[in-house]
């Protein structure tokens, strides 16, 4: 793993990179879940190795089951906010939204990365649409981009493509449409 967060890094120019299913490599799941040995945490190791050689990127974890905090504690500089995005597409009453916002440390909340859409689940606006509900969508969409944290705007939603999952033919269009779009 360490081999391909450099090389990662090296592409990207020490830029930085998103971990998918960073918790899982945490030492209390892979010796409570997998029961193995693990000596030592693998991130504080990384990081330490990491950051000094590349003091400028940004190491950005996608997070869940309430590893977000142990995840920035051991280095992280983002985690994904996966519980207001659940919020936000199950639509929880707005006052739950507020007491979430209000509860959380301010600190926790810069370090977080907000969303309304996930790559792994259906675009937003289909979600929102099932649901009849294009008001909240506009009304999350600013939430998200409001609360202090990071704002994670995928590609083509701004422009309402509705691809789940991207694909060649999905990424030759999308690079014509922007150099249409200049002309």
């Amino acid at each position: 793993l360490m081999t391909v967060l450099e090389k990662i890094l090296q592409l990207t120019n020490g830029g930085g990179v998103r971990v998918d299913m960073s918790h899982y490599t945490r030492r209390v799941h892979v010796t409570g879940a997998w029961q193995r040995a693990m000596p030592r945490e693998f991130w504080t190791e990384a990081f330490s190795r990491l950051k000094p050689r590349y003091p400028g990127g940004l190491f950005v974890a996608e997070a869940y089951a309430g590893s977000h905090g142990d995840l920035q504690n051991l280095g992280f500089d983002l985690t994904y906010d996966d519980y207001l995005y659940r919020c936000l597409v199950d639509w929880v009453a707005p006052a739950e939204i507020v007491r979430y916002l209000a509860r959380v440390p301010i600190e926790y909340l810069r370090r977080t990365v907000h969303y309304i859409e996930n790559h792994d689940d259906p675009p937003a606006r289909r979600i929102y649409a099932v649901m009849g509900r294009d008001r909240q969508m506009a009304a999350a969409v600013v939430l998200a981009a409001a609360s202090p944290g990071a704002l994670l705007i995928n590609d083509g939603q701004m422009h309402g493509r509705s691809v789940e999952k991207p694909s060649a033919t999905y990424i030759t269009q999308a690079l014509e449409d922007e150099t249409h779009d200049g002309e």
